[in-house]
């Protein structure tokens, strides 16, 4: 009897402790996530880690994702997330055909060019066909209007629209390069959280989140400038900024100014306005990759979400790594959107990485090339940290997305990157002056190139050293990226964001850069130089009067 006291006893301590060592708030939220379409990449990806950090924590994470990536919904991902799917506007093969053209005409480099970048986005190149439409693989996605397309399918969806409202959610956590998720919020009544997944661009998100920006050392978003620019650099930037604030106000948002209209949604707001009004902006980019600069309290920086230790290979890809001995291994991936190369091309690169005494993971799709060397093995899926966190893993050749990026400096592996589109080359930009990575153009690149470029990475230790710098930099925070997104998160769905956005997002553009004062002050300057005048001319009238007054009494008399 004494011994089940005592045991009753310790079993009664051990919940007491269990009890006070709970969290203070255990107060569970409901979130609705609208992360781009719910495809591949890093978009999706970077709404998923914050998700389900979130789930760990006890609440409850529901996905919109569009039925040409349904299948997540019927994933291991369904084990954490719930998911309302929408009816796409093309299947999901017609997808996958798109983003393989996307992915071959920016491996020709074709898509390199700042002006080749503005036309995939203003481009309306979706073609009705039916009473759906499909992608015109030929050039580009015409990617605003096919998002507008995919936000009018949903939004027209009503049975999904009622089940999101009937789940009465707390709040929306959204990625802003699917401004959908704004109108669906709006419909819903419900406050929104803005995910950038990529660095900040100042006339666009950094002008919807308040941020300030100085054209003299922010370079301005795809003109590939540092925080160094020359005079002209200068002026071409000021440029930029107009440039990318007119078309980003104008083609990225004004599909969705119309969609706003057409569903009654807020009709008085744009969507622009309503970008403005977000609780908070998470932004995937921190200052190790990125250059110093103001923020605004509504801003917080999460870069490097996906970045965690490594966890151990399946044995195949361990004993591939384990067998590289003391030249190491390679890792070669262009991400899920630029995996398949022409045969010419994937022939050239396959040559060059043949040389290498060092062994190469190579994330490919497609047959085989016909040069491919023994050192190299190809997989379709490749786990990008855990393979980076590997103690025989010597560089990264990678395009330079983001999460890919911040996994290489967590573990301190140098970085050759081979940017393809869009903000990869601003990313490259950034990182390469850190003595960490070595940018080589597309436009440019031959398999010699490519093979000099890799050598000088491995054999030059200044690399690897700054690399091991940057680590220990980006490591020495007090909490993750992770936990960091989530506790705002929380935050704001508990207290509202409203508190931390700057008075800036609510003046017009006179108002923010203080023209109504200097117009003000010169028109008061003006009249009193105005006055002075007048007065100076009246006194010299009277003081020549009463001259002239005196010399015709003095020559009277």
């Amino acid at each position: 009897m004494t011994m089940e006291i005592g045991v009753l006893f310790r079993w009664m301590v051990w919940v007491f402790l269990a009890v006070v060592c709970l969290p203070a708030s255990t107060q569970a939220y409901n979130i609705l996530f609208i992360s781009g379409l719910g495809g591949p990449g890093s978009h999706f990806y970077t709404g998923s880690v914050i998700a389900e950090t979130l789930v760990k924590r006890g609440h409850k994470v529901t996905f919109v994702i569009s039925d040409a990536f349904g299948y997540r919904a019927n994933s291991s991902l369904a084990e954490l997330f719930d998911f309302e799917v929408y009816p796409s506007t093309v299947s999901r093969s017609q997808m996958r055909e798109g983003l393989v053209a996307f992915g071959e005409t920016s491996l020709r480099g074709e898509q390199s060019s700042t002006w080749a970048w503005l036309k995939l986005w203003m481009s309306g190149a979706l073609k009705a066909e039916g009473t759906g439409r499909i992608l015109n693989t030929a050039k580009s996605f015409g990617i605003n209007e096919f998002f507008a397309g995919e936000c009018d399918s949903a939004l027209s969806d009503n049975a999904m629209m009622e089940r999101l409202r009937s789940a009465k959610f707390d709040i929306v956590v959204g990625d802003i390069m699917y401004p959908c998720f704004i109108l669906i919020a709006q419909k819903l009544n419900l406050r929104y959280v803005n995910v950038m997944n990529g660095i900040i661009m100042p006339m666009a998100h950094g002008r919807l989140a308040g941020i300030p920006s100085n054209p003299a050392y922010i370079p301005g978003a795809l003109t590939k400038f540092t925080d160094d620019m020359n005079v002209l650099q200068r002026c071409l930037n000021v440029f930029a900024y107009s440039l990318n604030a007119f078309l980003y106000d104008n083609f990225c948002l004004g599909p969705f100014d119309r969609l706003k209209t057409k569903y009654g949604i807020r009709p008085e707001m744009s969507t622009y306005e309503s970008l403005g009004r977000s609780e908070l902006w998470m932004m995937n980019t921190d200052f190790a990759a990125d250059y110093p600069r103001s923020l605004t309290p509504n801003v917080v920086l999460i870069g490097g979400l996906t970045t965690a230790p490594a966890k151990p290979l399946d044995k195949d890809l361990e004993e591939f790594m384990e067998g590289s001995g003391e030249h190491g291994v390679v890792i070669f991936t262009l991400s899920s959107y630029f995996s398949t190369l022409d045969a010419s091309r994937s022939d050239d690169l396959a040559a060059a990485l043949a040389r290498l005494p060092q062994r190469v993971v190579w994330k490919y799709e497609g047959e085989p090339p016909a040069s491919l060397g023994n050192n190299s093995k190809l997989v379709n899926w490749l786990p990008l940290n855990d393979l980076l966190g590997h103690p025989k893993t010597r560089a990264l050749i990678s395009h330079g997305g983001l999460n890919g990026v911040f996994e290489a400096i967590y573990h301190g592996v140098p970085i050759v990157g081979v940017p393809l589109v869009g903000d990869q080359f601003d990313i490259l930009a950034r990182i390469e002056p850190r003595g960490f990575a070595k940018k080589v153009d597309i436009d440019t690149m031959t398999g010699q190139i490519f093979h000099d470029a890799i050598v000088e990475v491995l054999q030059d230790k200044r690399y690897k050293e700054s690399a091991t710098k940057w680590s220990r930099i980006f490591r020495d925070q007090p909490n993750t990226p992770r936990d960091r997104a989530a506790n705002w998160v929380e935050h704001v769905t508990k207290y509202s964001g409203g508190y931390l956005r700057p008075k800036s997002l609510d003046l017009n553009f006179f108002q923010l850069h203080s023209l109504d004062v200097l117009l003000f002050l010169g028109v008061v300057g003006f009249l009193f130089a105005y006055a002075f005048y007048f007065v100076t001319r009246m006194i010299c009238r009277l003081i020549c009067c009463r001259g002239n007054a005196k010399s015709g009494k003095e020559k009277s008399e």
